[in-house]
């Protein structure tokens, strides 16, 4: 199937969906602008380079940067709340942006429209009746320079008698 023919094929499956979507209130379409807001929005990690500062205000919090032309983005906020995962790349800068900058502004909201109250980890636990979410921090102990991540990869043993394939066991 030509290029084009896919694409179009695509697009208009994408504009016959669209409009169900939208109608319902726990889904968000993000593609620029959310059409509608969802209850919960979980970052997940990685988003940036280094996790720096900068780019944590430019990428996530819609803080321009004067040294970059592109337009910054807000991360989305939840109507209940919202919470972040860190990944090796916030940890590449000692975490220092994510736990100080960005996880303040995450969260739970106390009231609805009422700022978050700050996440205050880097893992968490979303439930109800139905189901659980729980946010596990993977990236923690990620710091230090990638290539030796590689070279020197971490041990994943568990237990004496069990180790994961492909880790070094100790």
């Amino acid at each position: 199937m030509p290029v084009d023919e896919s694409y179009r094929k695509q697009v208009s499956l994408l504009v016959k969906i669209v409009p169900l979507i939208a109608k319902e209130p726990v889904f968000a379409l993000k593609g620029g602008t959310a059409i509608n807001l969802p209850h919960y929005t979980i970052h997940l990690g990685d988003v940036y380079y280094v996790g720096v500062k900068d780019e944590v205000e430019e990428n996530c919090l819609g803080q321009p940067d004067a040294n970059h032309s592109f337009t910054p983005c807000l991360w989305p906020w939840g109507s209940v709340g919202s919470f972040a995962l860190n990944g090796n790349h916030e940890m590449y800068a000692l975490g220092e942006a994510y736990f100080e900058v960005f996880l303040p502004t995450l969260g739970l909201r106390p009231a609805p429209g009422v700022k978050p109250g700050g996440q205050k980890a880097s893992f968490f636990c979303l439930e109800n009746k139905f189901w659980r979410v729980i946010g596990l921090d993977t990236g923690y102990n990620s710091i230090g320079v990638p290539i030796l991540e590689y070279i020197l990869s971490p041990s994943c043993k568990l237990r004496n008698e069990e180790s994961s394939p492909g880790c070094k066991a100790q």
